[in-house]
């Protein structure tokens, strides 16, 4: 079983790799770059609980919003909630934008929010006496699908939700760690957005393709890519096509 010391340099090794991921985010929404990073450890757990939802949800507006190229569409969108049948989330997997999985994490972190920090008596609380309040059950189905636990690696991560000295000392940033994942797949959608949006550009703009063009997107329609930005989709996770490889907690 992973030492606590083990499962800190695993979390400090998610959080070199997710850097560009969440800087993409943070730009799109007008946020200071670091600023997802800063709330890991700033500010008490009642305001991180706030918070970490707050980006979350405007993120996901901010991309669905730019799937929907339309702004009438994308206004309407961003007046929706985010569950219930017509809510974002629901919305977000049937555009593909997020996978039912994610959709699940979402939903666990937006439990916290509302179990947590919608009761003012528990502005002086931590995060960490919140989860070793609840019962054994609960914390472990919390766990799991806020960082997408496949089933076949649940054996070997079972201290995260199982080891009071775990819960107690990572909480908090296991949450935060949930939230990142769930970022990191929306820069992807965002970049794939993007890509089409331009697609859409050249094709209505009439514009005339050369054989080069053709020959370094492949394919016609396609936007060609500089040099920083093969170097964004790689970080992205992006393939040829576009695709999002999406997984949860230690990836497939």
């Amino acid at each position: 079983m992973p030492t606590s010391e083990e499962h800190e340099a695993t979390l400090a090794q998610i959080e070199a790799n997710s850097v560009l991921q969440l800087t993409r985010i943070e730009r799109k929404l007008g946020l200071p770059q670091g600023y997802y990073t800063s709330l890991r450890d700033g500010g008490t757990d009642w305001e991180f609980a706030i918070k970490l939802v707050v980006v979350l949800e405007a993120a996901l507006g901010a991309v669905i919003a730019a799937h929907a190229h339309n702004p009438i569409l994308a206004e309407h969108c961003a007046r929706l909630g985010l569950e219930g049948r017509a809510g974002k989330l629901n919305l977000a997997v049937d555009l593909g934008i997020l996978a039912k999985t994610e959709r699940t994490a979402f939903q666990a972190l937006a439990n916290v929010r509302n179990t947590f920090a919608h009761h003012v008596q528990n502005i002086e609380r931590t995060l960490e006496k919140f989860a070793l309040s609840l019962e054994e059950a609960q914390r472990t189905k919390l766990v799991k699908e806020a960082l997408q636990v496949p089933k076949e690696i649940e054996e070997k991560v079972q201290f995260l939700w199982s080891d009071p000295g775990s819960v107690s000392l990572t909480f908090r940033k296991l949450l935060w760690t949930a939230g990142s994942m769930l970022l990191e797949g929306l820069a992807a959608q965002d970049f794939k957005a993007e890509v089409e949006a331009e697609r859409r550009k050249r094709l209505e703009s009439g514009a005339i393709w050369t054989l080069g063009d053709m020959f370094r997107t492949g394919g016609f329609g396609m936007p060609s890519l500089t040099t920083s930005e093969l170097g964004e989709a790689n970080n992205l996770g992006i393939g040829g096509a576009g695709t999002h490889v999406r997984g949860g907690l230690l990836g497939d």
